[in-house]
């Protein structure tokens, strides 16, 4: 659901950014459109060409490092970024960037400092507080965010990503009414991002609201099939909703698309157990517990399994050795 909103700050630094008269334009538009279309490494060589003339410029730092961090190459970022404050210490986009390469790499306190600062030179930018927003969510401050959110919103209201993020945030804060009234807006604004109705389900759903939370879950799927949230979430519906076997293949295609999606394997693990499909059970519990091994209720769940496989087996020595890994399983969680 965040994907959109998460890097939409870097591209705008390229596409919208006044650089310095003295840099040749055609040079930085180049890059530009090489960015917007996933050339890095074209937009790489393009901005370090335009570097070996102007080695002191901090924009051209700035966008080499946003370009190294969609090469993955996270360090280098980092690096790149520190360099453009060093530069321009007064430069709040070099902080704003600095501060989504911390919070992807979980590193909150630091992101929110640089954040923090970017707001203080540039109070006025509604991205900054999008960004803060996400940070405070990730941090668990689901009030807060909702302050940014709110903040970016009067600022900029035809952003649809500011309402499905506040919405997200009333969704933490358990307020599903007003959540559904954010992602009702999000989705007039923009009906083709698919998060949008991923999380308007999740906000139908706990309002009791099955049916209609089933519409947009299907709407999501049919926009973005590669979604694997949407599976998940549609496999856990149907679940709820007593669709056991709609459920299975829900959560098959979510584990398809995402083979270490722990959350799928336990839930089909469940299913599977509801429709007597034992070994399958043992083997998704088994993979949830690999993926985390501190998973207890996969451990629980395994254990049941093997009891219920011991009392159906007529093979003594079968049911004993059933008998055993439940007692292990029960012990680890004892």
């Amino acid at each position: 659901m965040a994907k959109c909103t998460c890097l939409m700050f870097v591209v705008i630094l390229l596409a919208n950014s006044a650089f310095s008269e003295t840099i040749d334009e055609r040079v930085i538009r180049i890059a530009g459109e090489y960015f917007d279309e996933g050339r890095f490494n074209e937009a790489r060589a393009v901005v370090e060409e335009a570097m070996r003339q102007y080695p002191e410029n901090a924009r051209l730092h700035l966008i080499l490092g946003n370009i190294h961090f969609r090469l993955n190459d996270i360090c280098l970022a980092l690096e790149y970024s520190a360099r453009a404050i060093e530069l321009d210490n007064f430069f709040a986009d070099a902080f704003a960037s600095r501060a989504f390469v911390h919070r992807t790499l979980g590193n909150y306190d630091e992101a929110l400092e640089n954040i923090n600062m970017a707001l203080h030179l540039h109070p006025e930018n509604h991205n900054f507080y999008n960004n803060r927003a996400l940070i405070h969510r990730r941090m668990g401050n689901s009030l807060l965010a909702f302050g940014d959110f709110s903040r970016a919103i009067e600022m900029d209201p035809l952003r649809f990503e500011l309402f499905h993020g506040r919405g997200v945030a009333f969704v933490y804060l358990g307020l599903f009414d007003p959540a559904l009234s954010d992602f009702d807006e999000a989705i007039n604004l923009n009906n083709e991002f698919a998060g949008n109705f991923v999380d308007r389900a999740g906000a139908l759903f706990r309002l009791g609201r099955h049916e209609a939370a089933m519409e947009d879950l299907d709407t999501a799927i049919r926009l973005d099939g590669r979604d694997d949230g949407a599976h998940f979430s549609r496999g856990y519906l149907n679940l709820r909703m007593g669709n056991l076997h709609e459920a299975i293949s829900d959560f098959t295609e979510a584990i398809r698309l995402s083979p270490n999606n722990e959350d799928a394997h336990f839930n089909r693990g469940f299913v599977n157990f509801g429709v007597d499909r034992l070994n399958e059970a043992v083997l998704d519990f088994t993979k949830a517990i690999r993926l985390n091994p501190n998973n207890m209720n996969a451990f629980i769940n395994r254990a049941y399994v093997y009891r219920h496989l011991a009392n159906l087996t007529d093979d003594t020595e079968q049911m004993l050795e059933y008998l055993r890994k439940a007692q292990a399983d029960e012990a680890i969680v004892c």
